[in-house]
């Protein structure tokens, strides 16, 4: 693995809250959080980043995905501490207001510029990359190498998950302070990555430039994705997809209280729940060649589907347990599947990070509100109601979304 791919697997990887996840409920529920509470923190993260999504995917486009990279690497150390300086409900809201900002400044900058990397790449050894088409040379090598990368990060990431609840034990504060200093190694690390400049800030046309495309870059993005129908529609049920699991992943300790397990155990079954989702990204690109992308889309709904009936018809450790393998891998396939048929759409270069920028706003607007109906519906009727209530809501999706995908491809024939 070159220095490039080693840099970037350090930015994504010690910029992940990992270390703070399988005791974060926990903390907030000490400190007076409920199940609405924390349901309208995950949704003020999302507003966060659906506001910010523009502007950050602009500075990664237009100045540089490294300088992009550095600030979100720098607002993930902050969000960290105000953990323990605020531990209430103002204090946890601000912890995902930079949290969110830092996530903006990261969505698509350390994606499109793999992207590019390997393309420039590709030129250089005589690979034709003019075009990356989805069936192109460069999408089936991104695939392959942020395969590794992302399991190379989420084997490290498991054993974040394994030293947080010791951490926790021992002093519930330093998995706060550690995790601010990842931040701060991930900062260091995107400094050293390769310079990338999209523009000339000497030129005299530059601020013309910068104002034009900021203006037209985001609306571009916007009508690529709406007016490419099979993007469209599988954005759509990527939306409903991470949304569930999303609110899913939050309510995961809830559910471990619910079956018996100690805290102490927390740490391990995050480990595993992180090693499953690296295996679901290093297999991506198998997935992908032996089904195409809309039948591996409703093969991993359909584990979903499946993982959710039986969370809410049952409360057994063997359920919770065949339910997490089954969400975490199908999680690790689709997001990074999902990214690269957004890159292979993207029609510059220097616009990759705003096409995955505006498809995340578009996720973000829809999530933060399905994930505050769901904390609203869970703490009112039960949690085992909402995961009932949210497979029968993805089979209609997945059948609507599938009958149009059908009636496009009659169409084209």
């Amino acid at each position: 693995m070159n220095r490039v791919f080693l840099q970037l697997m350090t930015v994504r990887g010690m910029s992940n809250p990992m270390l703070i996840l399988p005791i974060r409920v926990a903390w907030l529920t000490e400190h007076l959080m409920n199940i609405s509470d924390i349901s309208v923190f995950k949704a003020i993260f999302s507003i966060t980043i659906t506001l910010m999504e523009v502007p950050t995917g602009i500075v990664a486009d237009m100045i540089s995905r490294r300088l992009s990279m550095m600030l979100g690497a720098f607002c993930f150390s902050i969000h960290a501490i105000f953990y323990i300086l605020m531990p209430n409900f103002l204090g946890f809201a601000l912890t995902q207001i930079v949290l969110g900002l830092g996530n903006s400044f990261m969505s698509g900058a350390d994606s499109a510029y793999l992207h590019n990397h390997l393309k420039n790449k590709n030129n250089s050894t005589g690979t034709n990359g003019e075009s990356d088409g989805p069936n192109s040379s460069n999408s089936d090598n991104y695939l392959k190498v942020a395969g590794k990368i992302r399991l190379f990060n989420n084997i490290f990431w498991a054993i974040l998950s394994l030293c947080s609840s010791l951490l926790f034990a021992f002093n519930k504060e330093s998995v706060f302070y550690f995790s601010s200093a990842m931040g701060i190694i991930a900062f260091i690390a995107a400094y050293k990555l390769p310079q990338d400049k999209i523009v000339n800030l000497a030129s005299n046309s530059w601020n013309f430039n910068f104002v034009k495309k900021y203006l037209e870059y985001p609306l571009m993005a916007i009508k690529k994705i709406i007016n490419t129908k099979e993007l469209l529609l599988m954005a759509m049920l990527t939306c409903v997809v991470m949304s569930f699991l999303i609110f899913n992943f939050e309510m995961y300790q809830i559910k471990f209280a619910q079956v018996g397990i100690p805290i102490q155990y927390f740490g391990s079954i995050y480990a595993v729940s992180m090693l499953l989702t690296g295996l679901g990204g290093g297999y991506a690109e198998k997935i992908v060649k032996r089904l195409s992308h809309n039948t591996a889309f409703i093969f991993l709904s359909t584990a979903i589907v499946s993982s959710f009936i039986i969370m809410g018809v049952s409360n057994s450790l063997i359920g919770l347990l065949v339910s997490i393998i089954l969400q975490q891998f199908a999680y690790g396939t689709w997001d990074i599947v999902m990214e690269n048929i957004v890159l292979d759409h993207a029609p510059f270069d220097d616009m990759k990070s705003t096409l995955v920028s505006m498809n995340s706003f578009i996720f973000n607007l829809f999530k933060s509100g399905l994930v505050v109906g769901l904390g609203i519906v869970g703490q009112k009727f039960g949690l085992n109601f909402a995961y009932i209530a949210m497979s029968a809501m993805l089979v209609l999706v997945l059948t609507l979304i599938t009958i149009m995908l059908k009636k496009q491809k009659r169409c084209l024939q």
